[in-house]
């Protein structure tokens, strides 16, 4: 396990940090790209100095996966997806990271020091009490600004994700997790851990990125005129449903390391389909909503946190002609054909199922269906002149360092010699190991004979109070 570093002056840096730490779903992603590419000078002219990570000339607004590089003795269990699109190695990394980081912490600097990363809520307890120290020397004074939301639309948002990431939309033990992690972090951080409420903020005159800039110090007065962006978009009802038909066939390889089609985020293509509001009501497990309430009633009787209610309105028209309209270019968009064939084998089921009222959407969704069936991209020529040992010789080389491209070079390897048993076995074992290292963050690992307190008691409850220590 590292030590907090010697190295730091006393009576230098910042005089307070606030340690930004999600939670996932509320917003993180916003206020990160708003803080690093829109607001840092604003930020700066009102004594908060945003957190500055560079790693090969990029900015790393999210600053989760550098300060577990530079303080985490196996940081790739926080998720390593950020570390793979760079072109060095973990200690290079942990180097880098580690020198960035006691750069803030030395600064000439008073200005207080603000980091961000949802990843910051995952930790094990261990490393937060490493975090802990490691920010607190010299007398600094720290603040940790946590955000919660309607456990509700927690699950949504969390269901969204997990299907995005190409798992079932299990929901699991979401419900509990907001919890499980605020009893973690208030086990590490004590008094020091603030907790907001995302919704509130959301709803706020100055939006949920100005209501977090005035919880870390910006006065209210300063923040009209401002702009944001937004991160993140909510997945449309019909987006869900055809990424959920495609799970469904080809699992995700956490959970099926036979199957050799999948990559992380390979459905990116269909998340900005538009069409119908996704509700948890699309999953059918009324659970949920009781399950969600008994957490709401444990942030109010505990926290005083009360929640506004979940948004609950109506889904709308299924497969309207705005869907349709990008339904084939969106489809065709995804690189691996039998994903596309799987989505035409769910649209071609779902136009059979619309009533005869809605016989010229089945028309269209028909037409569609036979489109993606009628064209089959090959290979192209080029690629094949180069030959299969060209890529295998390339894949080879970039393993170590971005793993992503790797598995991309042998799929090409693959198409190009589709008869090789040989690439074919590595090209499986190669996407098991790179979907193995991924997390989206959603999901609770407990530490092997160690059990997490969900502030319930032993009993436990029925609604999914226990951690799940399954891996994406």
């Amino acid at each position: 396990m590292n030590k907090p570093t010697e190295s730091l002056e006393s009576g230098r840096g910042p005089n307070t940090i606030i340690l930004h730490v999600g939670l996932h779903k509320t917003g993180s992603t916003s206020i990160q790209n708003c803080a690093e590419y829109r607001h840092r000078e604003f930020l700066l002219q009102h004594g908060i100095r945003y957190g500055e990570f560079r790693l090969e000339g990029k900015p790393r607004p999210n600053h989760g996966g550098p300060v577990a590089a530079a303080l985490c003795e196996q940081p790739d269990k926080y998720g390593r997806d950020w570390r793979q699109k760079l072109h060095c190695t973990q200690e290079q990394a942990r180097q880098a990271c580690r020198h960035q980081l006691d750069g803030m912490l030395n600064s000439a600097e008073s200005a207080t020091l603000l980091l961000s990363g949802e990843l910051f809520s995952t930790w094990e307890r261990n490393d937060l009490e490493l975090l802990r120290k490691y920010l607190e020397q010299n007398g600094r004074q720290l603040r940790v600004l946590m955000l919660v939301r309607n456990p509700l639309s927690f699950v949504e948002s969390s269901l969204q994700q997990r299907v995005r990431a190409g798992k079932r939309p299990d929901p699991g033990d979401l419900a509990s997790l907001q919890r499980v992690r605020y009893l973690r972090l208030r086990k590490v951080f004590g008094n020091a851990l603030e907790v907001l409420s995302f919704d509130r903020l959301a709803a706020s005159r100055d939006g949920l990125v100005g209501g977090f800039y005035r919880a870390c110090g910006v006065p209210g007065e300063a923040l009209p005129g401002l702009e944001y962006g937004a991160a993140n978009l909510r997945s449309s009802l019909e987006a869900f449903r055809l990424m959920r038909a495609i799970n469904e066939r080809y699992p995700n390889l956490a959970d099926h390391p036979g199957s050799a089609l999948r990559q992380p985020r390979d459905l990116r293509p269909l998340q900005a389909l538009p069409g119908a509001r996704f509700t948890w009501r699309e999953l059918d497990k009324p659970e949920i909503e009781a399950a969600t309430q008994l957490e709401s009633d444990w942030f109010a009787e505990h926290l005083d946190l009360v929640f506004p209610p979940a948004a609950t309105a109506s889904v709308g028209q299924i497969w309207s002609f705005e869907t349709l309209a990008c339904l084939e270019s969106s489809i065709r968009d995804l690189d691996e054909p039998a994903l596309r064939e799987a989505a035409a084998d769910f649209l071609e089921s779902e136009a059979e199922g619309l009533p005869a009222s809605r016989a010229d959407t089945r028309t269209i969704m028909q037409f569609i269906v036979r489109q993606l069936r009628e064209s089959q991209r090959p290979p192209p020529r080029k690629l094949q002149e180069l030959g299969a040992d060209y890529f295998l010789a390339g894949a080879q080389q970039a393993k170590v360092h971005s793993p992503e491209l790797a598995v991309r070079l042998l799929e090409l390897a693959h198409e190009i010699k589709p008869e090789s048993a040989a690439i074919a076995e590595r090209l499986r074992q190669w996407r098991v190991e790179h979907f193995m290292s991924s997390d989206d963050g959603l999901t609770e690992r407990a530490p092997v004979g160690q059990s997490q307190d969900d502030g319930r008691g032993s009993s436990g409850s029925s609604t999914g109070a226990s951690v799940s220590a399954s891996r994406r």
